[in-house]
């Protein structure tokens, strides 16, 4: 359970970061 917590959560954060890039292309 926690290994698939983590992965979840690696997950989340990396399509959290994809999607804060797409909406802010103009900052990088």
């Amino acid at each position: 359970m926690i290994s698939s917590y983590l992965i979840l959560t690696k997950s989340r954060a990396y399509l959290l970061q994809n999607n804060y890039k797409f909406s802010k292309p103009q900052i990088s």
